[in-house]
């Protein structure tokens, strides 16, 4: 074979080959833009833009004056950039705010085997130049938090202001952390990895009743108390509903950190000795589960105690406040919690004007209409009875619940009451429209909520779907085990 041969035998075939093994034509492999999966998203109060940064096209809102400091806020992991949107109503008072989905979030390129701290952060680098044009302050939530410490070490010089870290996983989303519990020692893990699991990276399996079912039995056990006592501590689910948030999340994103191939080229630890700017920390609820050892919460109390000494040892102020009882996301349960603490430390930073909101500058909450009873007088003559009493399987992000429903009925009201093992609930405004049922009833434990209950009954066949402010729109079914008295001829 001479030398320099520009075809060497064999060479050409084996190129093909791998450029089909590993080139974007791979469904596995090949990137995502907004326009292939335009279906799962919904409009939002703020409009939507798209800044192409070569390799991703990054998705973000923005609001406020010009003649504001600019404040770039980085969702948490299966967020997109509207859980924000609360907090920029009252933020853009006296900040121009940036929210963003990052790669594999949202409207943003999802990028297949590409998801690292590294990249995100660059990612952000880029938006900074190309979009904000000017020094920024960057706050960020859990995994958004972690690249908000990123970009509070590694961006470029004179790019960030003041960094907030709003309950980050620092060590604790790690593999192989340098204090305290890592990724698969939180309740945080086991969730990544039956998303991926089931839902597979770019959601390639989608089998959203098989996720379901698996949090049943394939969740180690203390998760499923964690899951509990963070409902009735802090009042909130410890996680968001499947759609329409997961639905905007690449489930390959929860891989990368249960495998730990998100921080393999950059370790907590190296990166918090980085930091060049002052820092605002957020703590919210967090305790170590007795019998396990495993951490119940975002980072322990002794890997917060770690990240200061690292922060004030390379030379910056770090300043702590402790949120006990506050659930993961305070930007979104709390906004007003949210500004009020973020203005006033920035304030004493000379970084903008404290924002002190009151509630009527929200919006006003709307009550979900999936489940709600219909009005009575534009029902559908009863075609079915529901009287009787019916055993029921609910199955909750903690596992499955069986529940025994007394309904009795007359016309096309219906009556009776719960029993999930912690006495009996009354139902109230119980509705039947045609073949279909709808209720409501009080439950006392983990925590007192409210739950909206609408079913289809068959025979002695029920299936439905029950709605809490708590938790995502569970699926229950049942069948009847005693039945009716004979209706009175």
């Amino acid at each position: 074979m001479a030398l320099n041969n520009p075809n060497p035998e064999g060479l050409v075939p084996r190129l093909k080959e791998l450029g089909e093994q590993f080139g974007h034509n791979d469904p596995q492999s090949k990137y995502l833009e907004a326009s292939d999966h335009e279906g799962i998203f919904k409009p939002h109060a703020f409009p939507e833009q798209t800044a192409d940064l070569g390799e991703v096209r990054m998705n973000y809102a923005v609001v406020g004056s010009e003649s504001n400091p600019a404040l770039l806020l980085i969702p948490g992991q299966t967020e997109s950039w509207w859980g924000y949107e609360n907090a920029m109503r009252l933020l853009s008072e006296s900040y121009q705010v940036y929210a963003v989905d990052l790669r594999g979030q949202g409207r943003s390129t999802w990028t297949p085997g590409r998801y690292s701290l590294d990249n995100f952060g660059n990612d952000l680098v880029r938006f900074i130049d190309i979009v904000i044009k000017r020094p920024v302050i960057v706050s960020g939530l859990s995994s958004g938090g972690v690249m908000s410490a990123w970009m509070s070490a590694f961006a470029k010089p004179g790019q960030v202001l003041a960094a907030v870290y709003e309950d980050p996983p620092l060590f604790a989303s790690e593999l192989t952390p340098a204090i305290g519990q890592s990724v698969r020692q939180t309740i945080a893990g086991p969730m990544f990895r039956i998303w991926h699991k089931w839902l597979g990276p770019q959601w390639s399996i989608a089998n959203e009743d098989g996720m379901h079912g698996a949090m049943a039995h394939e969740l180690p056990s203390w998760v499923a108390k964690a899951l509990t006592a963070i409902m009735a501590e802090t009042k909130t689910a410890p996680f968001q509903g499947p759609v329409p948030e997961l639905r905007e999340y690449d489930p390959e994103w929860g891989d990368a950190f249960w495998n730990g191939r998100v921080a393999l080229t950059c370790d907590h630890q190296s990166m918090l000795q980085h930091v060049k700017v002052p820092v605002l920390f957020t703590h919210h609820f967090r305790r170590v589960d007795a019998d396990s050892g495993n951490l119940v919460g975002a980072l322990s109390d002794a890997q917060i105690a770690h990240v200061r000494r690292l922060v004030e040892g390379a030379g910056n102020s770090f300043a702590y406040r402790s949120f006990p009882k506050m659930p993961h996301s305070m930007h979104e349960h709390d906004p007003i919690c949210y500004v009020t603490a973020v203005t006033e430390w920035l304030e004493e930073k000379g970084l903008g004007r404290a924002v002190r909101p009151s509630p009527d500058q929200l919006p006003k909450k709307r009550a979900s209409e999936d489940n709600e009873a219909p009005d009575l007088s534009k029902v559908a003559p009863p075609t079915v009875r529901p009287d009787g009493v019916w055993n029921l399987t609910v199955q909750t992000p903690v596992g499955k619940q069986t529940v025994k429903l007394t309904a009795r009925s007359e016309g096309n009201k219906m009556s009776g009451d719960l029993d999930g093992g912690e006495g009996k609930n009354e139902i109230t405004e119980g509705t039947i429209d045609g073949s279909s049922v709808f209720w409501k009833a009080t439950i006392k434990k983990p925590v007192k909520v409210k739950i909206s209950y609408k079913a289809k009954i068959e025979g002695d066949t029920m299936t439905g779907t029950a709605k809490t402010p708590l938790l995502p729109t569970i699926n229950f079914s049942g069948t009847r085990v005693v039945a009716p008295p004979a209706a009175e001829s």
